[in-house]
């Protein structure tokens, strides 16, 4: 059972903004501007009811079973199961295509149907193999260079 506070004033929400489509609120008519809030006075905070006491020994199963659900999300393709070596790097120290695999795995877990390209991600597998294989060598400039319409043109 949890504690209920009941606010003296309303709550003016915004709605909530869209970072991929068809994800955002819709609404019928534009939304109000947030009306002027006053700043809660030591009045009103010590009108408020005590905090609820702590309910026993924090049960935390549920994480356990989380956290093992995604490990196996990781290792999905990777390894025969999330407690096996998932050989993401080489004995030397280099990046595998378990990682790039891992990393894709991790994003589908995190970001949903968000995820990134495939591509985005070997190319930053390929981006680390080559930064620790030549660790004094600086980074490749970007060879691509921008055309008259102010698109990416090269490779």
């Amino acid at each position: 059972r949890t504690a209920r506070r009941t606010l003296a004033l309303p709550l003016d929400l915004l709605p909530a903004p869209s970072i991929m489509a068809g994800v955002s609120e819709r609404r019928s008519s534009p939304a109000a501007p947030p009306s002027p809030k006053r700043a809660a006075s030591d009045a009103d905070i010590a009108a408020l009811p005590p905090p609820a006491p702590p309910l026993g020994i924090p049960n935390c199963a549920g994480d356990v079973l989380r956290l093992a659900n995604y490990a196996a999300r990781v290792a999905e393709g990777v390894a025969a199961g999330p407690n096996d070596d998932l050989m993401l790097f080489t004995a030397n120290g280099q990046p595998t295509d378990n990682l790039a695999k891992a990393m894709a795995n991790m994003a589908a877990v995190e970001i949903g149907p968000a995820r990134p390209r495939e591509g985005l991600i070997r190319t930053a597998v390929a981006q680390l193999r080559r930064m620790l294989a030549e660790p004094t060598k600086p980074a490749a400039a970007d060879t691509r260079r921008e055309s008259p319409g102010g698109k990416q043109a090269g490779p």
